[in-house]
């Protein structure tokens, strides 16, 4: 594990002597809220095998009230603590696992007292996700600690043993190395998206340095697992953090985006010069680029409001639309889709009538037939949905058991499994999505990375924004010439650059949203004209409409604030 700021982590020897168990002993420590400082956790203790290794030193910096985590450390042996250490094994069993794995750790007296009462009394102003953390971090209690001998008193035996102890050098990232933590859903319902998003990323990196990488270093992607989970999203983040990572991406979820993005601020609020930059490749909840907007977050996928915008224009010409049922998955982005459609449609063609609108758990639903029923029961010619992942390919696969027809306007419909289920529906060209690009396009370069993907992982390109995304990393650090997040962030703020299918796009500095072409296309057969099809249906994407990037753009409310130059 990588410490953070200007700590210093120390190792112990665990002598073991033939005498038998010895008391040991915790050195006393003190935890200091408002500033970094120095602290460490001594465990002495001795069995009848005489023995030595390493087994554990944590620090802690910075506002622990503020931000419940361990800032440094190192990672806990816990082999070693298992064999020979059964009161360590006591203390440590309240600690939750995803804290162990972190390597968070208390115990002294005196530290449960002071951070107890401290986080009672600032509890109003932390975000409960936050103060839920830290309480379950340091809920071990007093009469525990007492049992085992934890006195917190500082012996001859500890003070003479610590004149003994090295200190040992905080771990960072390899200085040739660029490392990007890509964070999303590895396992669970929304793996398959997850695994696809992962490997695209690797395969652009695997691009960028086959070119020479940037600044002499080469790109490497870090994959963390946050189980689709708002709590274990901020876990992984500052796990990437405490490992030296300093460029996040993320893309799947606009409620852990949001949540990214504020915990990414602070942090960097907490520790200038070491900050930490977000790019969001998939995230489009138009909120993250308006009110809540930061100079550390990046987003280049169009928000829902610039899709259904497109959409809606798209739709209005469309005289065979009378009746629209909506269905979305029930959190942020699922929110703001279904807004975004009835005041964008009803204001451009008032005489549509909207006849159902459901939202469901994000996936979380294993069987769509009584939504299909419902769909079916209401007479519409047309569905609206923002689904992704399993929700939109069992959502369409629900509909072709029960024989629904009717056209799809999508965001997300060539996701994993979504084109399978399309072709088992028979909805040959009666799905419509939206997005930045699409297979056969027609774009020379874009057909190449095409053939290129499909070869090596035997899938389609979903994020072409991904590509726009990692070349324009590359291009805004030869332009600032370093790899400092603030610097990066600086050099992207207006930056012009070609897109993935032709066009030019551009990073509005104004709110740090991609501004760039989009495109309609259609699913079903195939014409001389589409040479790729997708998940071996023989079925694929046709352009129906290009929205050039001027016509993309709405108006923002984010009042940025920058960082002092």
């Amino acid at each position: 594990m990588a410490a953070t700021g200007a700590v210093t982590a120390m190792s112990v020897f665990v002598v073991r002597g033939a005498a038998g168990f010895l008391p040991f002993w915790l050195a006393r420590f003190h935890y200091n809220f408002s500033r970094p400082s120095i602290h460490f956790i001594v465990l002495r203790f001795a069995s009848p095998v005489a023995v030595t290794f390493p087994l554990l030193i944590l620090t802690r910096t910075q506002s622990l009230p503020a931000e419940p985590r361990c800032e440094t450390g190192f990672t806990i042996f816990c082999n070693g603590l298992l064999a020979c250490a059964k009161p360590a094994v006591r203390l440590v069993r309240d600690i939750p696992a995803r804290m162990a794995d972190i390597g968070f750790l208390t115990g002294a007296n005196d530290c449960l007292n002071v951070a107890s009462q401290r986080t009672k009394n600032t509890a109003n102003n932390v975000e409960h996700s936050q103060s839920y953390r830290l309480n379950q971090a340091i809920d071990v209690s007093r009469e525990d600690a007492m049992k085992f001998g934890l006195t917190a008193k500082l012996s001859a035996i500890v003070a003479l043993g610590l004149l003994a102890i090295p200190f040992a050098r905080p771990v960072s990232s390899a200085d040739d190395t660029i490392k990007i933590a890509y964070i999303d859903p590895l396992s669970g319902g929304g793996a398959s998206i997850g695994e696809v998003g992962l490997k695209t990323f690797q395969f652009l990196a695997d691009e960028l340095n086959s070119k020479g990488g940037s600044l002499g270093k080469k790109y490497e992607i870090v994959g963390y697992d946050n189980k689709l989970n708002a709590q274990e999203t901020l876990v992984q983040v500052q796990k990437a953090i405490d490992s030296g990572i300093r460029i996040i991406t993320q893309g799947n979820g606009s409620a852990f985006a949001a949540a990214i993005s504020d915990f990414v601020t602070k942090y960097n609020e907490r520790n200038p010069g070491k900050e930490v930059v977000y790019f969001n490749y998939a995230a489009v909840d138009p909120v993250l680029t308006n009110d809540k907007c930061s100079f550390w977050h990046f987003r280049w996928d169009a928000n829902s409001d610039q899709k259904m915008e497109a959409l809606s224009n798209y739709m209005k010409d469309r005289k065979n639309i009378k009746k629209i049922y909506m269905i979305n998955q029930d959190y942020s982005f699922g929110h703001a889709v279904r807004t975004a459609a009835l005041s964008m449609i009803k204001a451009k063609r008032p005489d549509i009538e909207f006849v159902g609108d459901e939202l469901h758990p994000l996936l979380k639903i294993t069987d769509f037939a009584p939504y299909i029923a419902k769909i079916k029961a209401s007479g519409a010619d047309s569905v609206i949905t923002g689904n992704w992942g399993q929700d939109f390919s069992l959502l369409v696969k629900a509909a072709a058991d029960a024989g629904l027809q009717t056209d799809w306007y999508t965001y997300y419909a060539g996701g994993t499994g979504g084109p399978t289920a399309m072709k088992q529906a028979g909805l040959s060209h009666r799905v419509f999505a939206i997005g930045e690009g699409f297979a056969n396009v027609g774009h020379p370069p874009a057909d190449a990375f095409e053939t290129a993907i499909r070869a090596k992982y035997g899938f389609s390109l979903f994020y072409p924004r991904a590509v726009n995304q990692m070349r324009m990393l590359a291009a805004a650090i030869d332009k600032a010439k370093s790899t400092e997040p603030a610097k990066i962030g600086a050099a992207l703020e207006g930056m012009k650059f070609e897109v993935f299918d032709g066009g030019e796009g551009y990073m509005r500095a104004d709110d740090h949203q991609f501004i760039q072409p989009l495109y309609i296309a259609s699913f079903g057969e195939r014409s001389a004209k589409e040479k790729f099809d997708e998940e071996g249906t023989g079925w694929g994407w046709r352009t129906a409409g290009k929205i050039e990037a001027a016509n993309t753009v709405l108006p923002t409310t984010c009042k940025m604030s920058r960082p002092a130059s």
